[in-house]
Order: C-alpha cells, then sequence, then structure tokens
C-alpha cells in the first residue's frame, strides 16, 4: 500500500496476496491469500493508517480456468457484508449429452 497522490512510503499489508479489493468504506481490504479469501481491517489514526495482521475469512475458493488478476475477480459491498467471486466450477464430461423428455405435454 501507499499513498495516493504523493510519493510516501510504501507499506507491507500482507505478505502474500493478489487481486486487493478495499470496501468501500475503507475499513477493510479484501484479497485473495495462500490460505483462501483473506481481510486485513484498516484503522485511521490520526493522518497515518493502522492495518491489522491478515485473517482468513473463508477458504475453498477456486479461480476460473484461464482467469488472470487483471480480470477482477473479487469485489466487496459497501458496507463488507457480502463479498462476490467469480469462482471455477466444475463442468459436466463434454461427451455427455442430456436428454429432458415430457417437456412437450
Amino acid at each position: 500500500m501507499q499513498p495516493y497522490p504523493g510519493l510516501g512510503r510504501p507499506q507491507l499489508v500482507a505478505p502474500v496476496g493478489e487481486v486487493p479489493e478495499w470496501r468501500k468504506d475503507g475499513r477493510e481490504i479484501i484479497f485473495i491469500g495462500p490460505m483462501g479469501v483473506m481481510a486485513v481491517a484498516v484503522e485511521r489514526a490520526g493522518g497515518e493508517l493502522r492495518f491489522s495482521p491478515p485473517r482468513n475469512l473463508f477458504s475453498g475458493f477456486r479461480s476460473s480456468a484461464g482467469s488472470t488478476a487483471s480480470d477482477r475477480p473479487l469485489a466487496v459491498s459497501r458496507d463488507g457484508s457480502r463479498i462476490y467471486l467469480i469462482e471455477g466450477v466444475e463442468q459436466p464430461d463434454t461427451n455427455t449429452i442430456h436428454i429432458k423428455t415430457g417437456a412437450f405435454k
């Protein structure tokens, strides 16, 4: 994290992570880390920001095939009560044909 605008000193918020997303109220940074979806609480103290240690919110997140950090697979609601993810899901075997009967009664 680095102040903008300006040339403030960068601060390490978490040792590992990608796709950081600030909560709209500025109280938390949500990101994808090695253990799943992680969060760092942000507190304003005077003119400085203080960051809590990262905590795991939930694991089991699976990125979709071919996704990159520029895809922005993570979004957070304004109050932080909801986290939206684009997640990869298993697809059925491509050689499988599903037939529905009785649809035209």
